[in-house]
């Protein structure tokens, strides 16, 4: 048999190895988007990081909309929080130059 044909017996094979491995996961409740998966599967699809401009990557689009930044803005405006917070935030947000994010989409 040369390696461009059919063996069945490797695909019987594969099929034992994938049941197996189901088998495995499930014994250890580790089934991606099974009930025991509370991330519903979703380390297995965020990357470790992302290189994008901050408009188009969701963890600083989600941080420039978000409830806690425009408190920050309205506290560090009444004086209740150090200019240094903002600051360190909106040099993070804003002069990111290498355009790099971590745990992030596109």
């Amino acid at each position: 048999m040369n390696r461009y044909e059919y063996d069945p017996l490797m695909k019987e094979s594969a099929e034992k190895k994938r049941a197996g491995l189901r088998q495995y996961l499930a014994a250890q409740d580790l089934v991606p988007f099974g009930n025991a998966d509370s991330s519903v599967g979703m380390e297995f699809e965020l990357q470790v990081a992302i290189e994008g401009e901050p408009q188009k990557v969701d963890l600083p689009v989600t941080i420039r909309n978000s409830d806690c930044y425009q408190n920050i803005l309205k506290r560090t405006a009444r004086g209740d929080l150090p200019p240094t917070a903002l600051h360190s935030l909106e040099e993070y947000l804003y002069a990111n130059s290498a355009n790099i994010w971590e745990n992030s989409w596109v």
